[in-house]
């Protein structure tokens, strides 16, 4: 086009921020007899690329948490932290 954009494969072609809402009492609306045989646990594991500019995941269980996930190249830990 016109403007002469270049296209950076880095970042997503199609929105830099994302936000996410999981509720977690939908996953008590399955049926029990399909998980009957399944045990789970936590997994604790730390993801250092993120794959948004940033990201948003709130969790709704008890409570509301908040996951933030960022680009470094682009946000400083100090401007995440001053959004709250």
């Amino acid at each position: 086009g016109k403007l002469n954009l270049q296209r950076d494969p880095s970042r997503s072609a199609l929105f830099d921020v994302l936000v996410v809402l999981q509720n977690q009492g939908q996953l008590n609306n399955l049926k029990s007899e399909e998980l009957r045989d399944l045990e789970m646990g936590p997994y604790e594991f730390s993801n250092a690329t993120a794959q948004f500019d940033i990201s948003f995941t709130f969790i709704e269980s008890e409570g509301l948490s908040l996951i933030v996930s960022y680009n470094t190249d682009i946000y400083e830990e100090y401007l995440i932290e001053r959004m709250f």
